[in-house]
């Protein structure tokens, strides 16, 4: 996959240089986040500045750091919604503050508020790389190497075109998400790439391609942005672009808060449908104490059901997550069939009868499931974007086809257990 070209919107470039690191490090937060390891990471420097990070994105958009529904899985959520220039346009001002932030600790605040600030012109102060790196790069544990365009010497390789300046290595040893970063940023005519200005047309096509998604209000503050030549006129961009992303990530947060209320009660039903089968079970095992060689196989059968039942919704409520909701309703699926053919013995046993309407009762409860947005498997387009469906009429709607028709199938192979 060919690296993003970083644009020069702001003269951010030197700043979002970082953002492909940044935008998969919040991804690797938020997979931490929901396998239930976070914890162990909190200790973690680098880890601290991306909670920083995270804590200026949620004052400077209005939502609050202190908004417990603001969790990395909703983060990176908002942010995979946007192509890599959508979050350049998202994370420019919060990249500012950041720097701003930091650079505080070296009491010159009268060069900081430089760097922080919109400038007369309407753009941001150009950064130099060791002020990048001392800023910001080396508080994510990315080290840097920078290299000049001198000329074109014609060998055919671009890196020959550029001269080696300045290597900048982070003092952070301890990088939590795999082999620690070192970028190459190549200066050309005072704007940074992190690739030879000479291999940018793969990257400069798919930047044309996402300034033509962008979301319209976007695209209106992408226009303004790029033509301005006032600080009046860019923070009024700025200020749009707050209204943006404040407005869809409040959304987001309240359907997620939705979601949640929607999981908690499946999860009740489940658990009462388990309490349910724990009953069953439970005469079940008093009739196999009596009648072991009549009752002893479906009593096993019943008290294996349960107990996996258990231990795999369990697993799955404290982690909701798509993939792990495939997982669950195979097994709950798989789990109900295994022990089909022991329940089928004793067609017209009131106790297995009760066993059925407890499995209808799980195929309910998966099939409410399935409609929750949260729990509905992402897809991969065409065009290489990730979404996430959240209508009944397009994935849903095949997901519940599919639950529906597991439904009907075990209904059909099962109904005589009640009406032999």
């Amino acid at each position: 996959m060919a690296k993003p070209r970083i644009t020069g919107l702001l003269h951010n470039c030197a700043l979002n240089s970082a953002l492909p690191t940044l935008l998969n490090g919040i991804e690797m937060l938020a997979m931490h986040e929901a396998s239930g390891t976070l914890d162990k990471l909190t200790d973690n420097i680098i880890v601290q500045n991306y909670l920083r990070l995270k804590n200026i994105f949620a004052n400077h958009y209005g939502i609050g750091a202190a908004n417990t529904d603001f969790t990395w899985g909703e983060f990176h959520a908002f942010l995979r919604k946007h192509s890599f220039y959508a979050n350049e346009i998202i994370f420019a001002p919060v990249l500012r503050e950041f720097i701003g932030e930091e650079g505080l600790a070296s009491g010159n605040y009268p060069q900081i508020k430089l760097l922080k600030d919109i400038r007369r012109s309407g753009q941001y102060s150009l950064l130099a790389t060791l002020e990048v790196a001392s800023l910001f790069h080396n508080c994510f544990g990315i080290s840097l190497k920078s290299y000049e365009y001198i000329r074109n010497k014609g060998t055919g390789n671009p890196e020959d075109n550029y001269d080696a300046r300045d290597v900048c290595l982070t003092p952070y040893s301890d990088y939590p998400f795999g082999d620690a970063p070192t970028l190459k940023l190549y200066l050309k005519a005072l704007h940074f790439e992190i690739q030879p200005h000479e291999s940018l047309a793969e990257s400069n096509r798919a930047y044309i391609a996402e300034i033509r998604c962008l979301p319209r209000p976007l695209a209106a503050i992408h226009n303004g942005l790029t033509v301005s030549e006032s600080s009046r006129q860019s923070k009024r961009c700025l200020d749009d672009l707050y209204d943006y992303v404040h407005t869809n990530l409040v959304a987001q947060l309240n359907s997620t808060g939705q979601c949640k209320l929607a999981l908690r009660e499946c999860e009740n039903r489940f658990n009462g449908l388990l309490g349910d089968l724990d009953q069953i079970t439970n005469r079940l095992r008093a009739k196999a104490k009596t009648n072991p060689a009549d009752y002893n196989a479906v009593f096993e059968a019943a008290e294996f059901l349960a107990s996996q039942l258990r231990t795999k919704s369990t697993g799955f409520f404290a982690f909701p997550t798509p993939g792990s909701f495939v997982l669950f309703k195979g097994e709950c699926r798989g789990l109900m069939q295994d022990a089909e053919d022991e329940f089928k013995k004793h067609r017209g046993n009131p106790l297995i009868d009760g066993i059925w309407i407890v499995i209808k009762g799980i195929l309910g409860v998966l099939a409410a499931l399935t409609v929750i947005p949260a729990l509905i498997v992402e897809k991969k387009s065409k065009h290489g974007f990730i979404k996430t469906f959240f209508s009944l009429e397009t994935e849903s709607a095949l997901e519940f086809a599919e639950v529906r028709e597991d439904y009907n199938a075990l209904e059909q192979e099962m109904g005589a257990l009640i009406n032999p």
